[in-house]
C-alpha cells in the first residue's frame, strides 16, 4: 500500500517544465528578433536573390526617373550636409534608394501570404499602397509654395509613386507566392485594425506639427495640410 502511495506522490509531484507561450515576450527586441526569425522562414536563397535583384532594378529605375524632376524641387542640389560637402550625394542617394527597395521587399515577403490574388494582384496592391502613400506624404510640403509650375510641385510624388509601383509589380512576379487553392480569401479579424494605421500616423503628425520644426502649412493653411 505504501508503494502504491509513493508512485502516486511520485506522480503527483512531478516537476513539469514551464513551455514559454507566445504571446508572453512583447519587448521590442524580442519583437525584432521574430520579425528577423520570420523572414529567415520565409525567405531561401532563391527568394534572396530575387529580393536583391528587384531592389536593384527599382533602384536605377528611380535614377533613370529623377531628371524629370525640377531643379527646383530637387533636394539632391538644394541641402548641404557632411555627405553633400564631400560629394557623396549621388552614392549616398543610390544606397539609399536600394536599401528602402530591399526593405520594402522584406516588408512584401511579410504579408504577402494575406493578400488577396494571384502573384501580380498582389504586387500591384502592396506597391499601389506605398506608392500612393508615400506621394500624399510628399506632397506636404508643396503646399507652402505658390509659385511653382505643376511639374516641379508634383514631379516628386510622381516620380517616387511610380517607382513604388513598378517594384510592387516586380516583387509580386518575382517574390510573391502563388495563392492557395482555398477559394477567395475572407477578410478577417485583422480588418478592423487597418483604420488604426492613417490614426495613429496622422496623430504623430499633429505632434510633429506642434513640437517639431518641420515645412509645414499647419499654421496658415490646416486644412489643405
Amino acid at each position: 500500500m505504501s508503494g502504491r502511495v509513493g508512485a502516486g506522490a511520485g506522480v503527483r509531484f512531478k516537476r513539469q517544465e514551464k513551455r514559454p507561450q507566445p504571446g508572453n515576450h512583447r519587448g521590442p527586441v524580442q519583437l525584432l528578433k521574430n520579425v528577423i526569425t520570420m523572414v529567415f522562414e520565409k525567405v531561401n536563397k532563391r527568394r534572396w536573390l530575387a529580393l536583391i535583384g528587384v531592389a536593384a532594378v527599382g533602384t536605377a529605375l528611380r535614377i533613370m526617373l529623377q531628371p524629370l524632376i525640377p531643379d527646383a524641387a530637387n533636394p539632391l542640389l538644394t541641402v548641404h550636409s557632411a555627405i553633400y560637402d564631400a560629394g557623396l550625394m549621388v552614392p549616398a542617394f543610390i544606397v539609399y534608394a536600394f536599401t528602402t527597395s530591399f526593405l520594402l521587399g522584406l516588408v512584401f515577403v511579410l504579408i504577402e501570404e494575406r493578400l488577396p490574388g494571384t502573384k501580380l494582384a498582389k504586387g500591384a496592391a502592396f506597391g499601389l499602397a506605398f506608392g500612393l502613400m508615400w506621394s500624399l506624404y510628399l506632397l506636404e510640403p508643396v503646399i507652402p509654395v505658390q509659385d511653382w509650375t505643376f511639374m516641379q510641385a508634383y514631379a516628386y510624388p510622381i516620380v517616387d509613386g511610380t517607382t513604388f509601383l513598378v517594384l510592387g509589380l516586380l516583387l509580386g512576379i518575382f517574390v510573391g507566392t502563388a495563392p492557395e487553392a482555398r477559394g477567395k480569401r475572407r477578410i478577417g479579424a485583422e480588418t478592423p485594425a487597418l483604420p488604426a494605421i492613417p490614426v495613429a500616423f496622422l496623430a504623430l503628425r499633429f505632434v510633429d506639427y506642434s513640437g517639431s520644426i518641420i515645412v509645414s502649412a499647419w499654421d496658415t493653411r490646416p486644412v489643405d495640410t
